[in-house]
């Protein structure tokens, strides 16, 4: 846990562009790490920066790209595009395991591994053993697959609360996004 407060920035720059009176939550950091070998970040950006943006996430080539226009690879087909939901800042996709479950998942970034609920576990025919390294056969987003996909599974009860209106049996991380081309796009709404 952290205490947050909210404060008021007058300016930002991210990637060349100049962002003015944004809000934002100042916390403790090191609070919410529990893994402090490599340091504290500065700080994290959000949704309300990153939504102004192209972003581009190449895991095997450890770059983050932000973009005003619209990045030159999207008018190739080397990707998979994917649609997503969002509540509030989640991405919320639909992901299928082994072929044969499909379920809404939270796409994260920034999460280590690929996170099971222990209910989707328990479909899947894994342990429910919180915090142990598995491994899942097949996981499926769009056109994008993982084979051998590592996968942990944790009690997504808190997470559930912080949003009560979006449904999800796990969150999407590194495991299968490094070895995979996606790009997502939010629908569009008639």
């Amino acid at each position: 846990t952290s205490k947050v407060t909210m404060i008021s920035l007058r300016s930002l720059e991210v990637a060349g562009e100049r962002l003015y009176n944004l809000k934002a939550s100042g916390i403790d950091i090191a609070s919410l790490t529990g893994d402090q070998r490599y340091g504290n970040p500065d700080g994290l950006i959000g949704h309300q920066v990153l939504r102004r943006f192209w972003v581009t996430v190449d895991y095997p080539n450890h770059e983050l790209t932000l973009q005003t226009a619209e990045p030159r690879f999207l008018s190739g087909k080397r990707y998979s595009t994917v649609e997503f939901d969002k509540y509030k800042h989640l991405i919320l996709v639909e992901v299928t395991f082994d072929g044969k479950t499909t379920v809404p998942m939270i796409l994260d970034y920034c999460a280590s591994f690929t996170t099971l609920s222990p209910q989707l576990a328990e479909k899947l025919g894994l342990p429910t053993t919180e915090r142990e390294v598995q491994r899942v056969a097949r996981v499926q987003l769009g056109e994008a697959v993982t084979e051998d996909c590592a996968v942990v599974v944790a009690d997504l009860t808190q997470l559930r609360r912080s949003a009560p209106r979006a449904e999800f049996e796990g969150i999407l991380g590194a495991t299968f996004l490094f070895l995979s081309l996606i790009h997502i796009s939010e629908p569009t709404r008639p």
